[in-house]
């Protein structure tokens, strides 16, 4: 890309502190589309991310699971909670342990099923909506 990247001035202040945005945010998830399963902080909880899951992290990558949704049971849409499905690693040692362990990890996640977009929340609560305030806290330097 070449030359400066033009938008709101809020879009621009977040793009340049994305570091102090992704720390201090999270994606309430929905569809699942838009935030992406191990990278994202979602559901107020920290990424998933770790090195006790780095051999599933990568098989799952290469296998082109990057969205939370790409990790749901898609064939039950019409039930009230959202199903995980990881592929089946049985028999195949350190990545079946990982599975094992993930599985206990996003049971503790659970999301409603919803046809609406994941939304970006500020803070670990569920009511910070993004809005005006935060682009000035982040200009002035306030580390919330």
């Amino acid at each position: 890309m070449i030359g400066q990247v033009k938008g709101s001035a809020i879009w621009n202040r977040a793009w340049e502190n994305r570091a102090l945005v992704q720390n201090h945010s999270f994606w309430e998830i929905r569809n699942g589309n838009l935030a992406w399963f191990w990278e994202d902080n979602w559901q107020q909880e920290e990424n998933l991310r770790s090195e006790e899951l780095a051999n599933i992290h990568i098989d799952t990558i290469k296998k082109g699971l990057r969205c939370i949704s790409d990790y749901w049971d898609q064939s039950r849409n019409n039930w009230k909670w959202r199903t995980w499905k990881l592929p089946d690693y049985r028999g195949m040692g350190m990545l079946h342990t990982q599975a094992i362990v993930l599985k206990g990890l996003l049971d503790k996640r659970q999301i409603l099923n919803s046809n609406l977009n994941d939304q970006l929340r500020w803070a670990r609560n569920k009511v910070g909506l993004f809005n005006l305030k935060e682009p000035k806290m982040i200009d002035v330097g306030l580390n919330l």
